[in-house]
């Protein structure tokens, strides 16, 4: 079975930008962040499930775990480090790197200076997901999920992301501008 994925958002918070202010600032401190994401991503079938009887028996049960959901197509886990500026946060968006390309709606459900929660749809529902974040001084813990419909799978796709502040001096690691490539990676 060939399968086409499809990178819909990098180990960021590309969702929250483009077309929202997100104008409450956020509630951490500015300086070196180290961030930590846990991205999985599993496929489930949106097809009707096929006569199996005639496959051999590994080729089946493999089969048969990616119709059920439960094959892991892929888990990777990422380490960089960030420089945050007071003006970065000013909102939440500063966060976010620009994804072109992508056309999604975004509501907020929740925005406070410790918590955003925001439910998005992109393009025309193919894909659907919801991001939430909590900061708090010297944390910011986040998780992304998303599921893109696709024609032979539904790819679900989960980032758990977990931020701490290492102190206020950012040594050599410069502040992203917008539209900047991904921060200094670590692992």
């Amino acid at each position: 079975m060939a399968h086409r994925g499809r990178v819909l958002c990098t180990a960021t918070l590309c969702f929250l930008s483009a077309g929202f202010a997100y104008a409450v600032p956020l509630d951490v401190k500015p300086g070196l962040w180290e961030r930590t994401v846990v991205t999985v991503s599993q496929l489930a079938s949106t097809s009707p499930k096929p006569d199996l009887s005639g496959v051999a028996p590994e080729e089946r049960k493999r089969l048969e775990q990616v119709m059920s959901g439960g094959v892991t197509a892929d888990r990777r886990t990422r380490v960089t480090e960030e420089c945050v500026t007071p003006s970065m946060l000013e909102k939440w968006s500063a966060l976010a790197r620009d994804e072109p390309g992508k056309s999604c709606t975004r509501t907020i459900v929740t925005e406070s200076s410790k918590q955003i929660k925001v439910t998005l749809s992109c393009g025309g529902g193919q894909t659907t997901g919801n991001i939430e974040y909590k900061a708090s001084g010297e944390r910011l813990e986040g998780k992304i999920s998303f599921v893109s419909h696709e024609p032979e799978f539904d790819r679900v796709v989960k980032h758990d992301i977990t931020s701490k502040w290492m102190g206020a001096d950012c040594g050599s690691v410069k502040p992203l501008e917008p539209g900047a490539p991904a921060s200094k990676q670590l692992k």
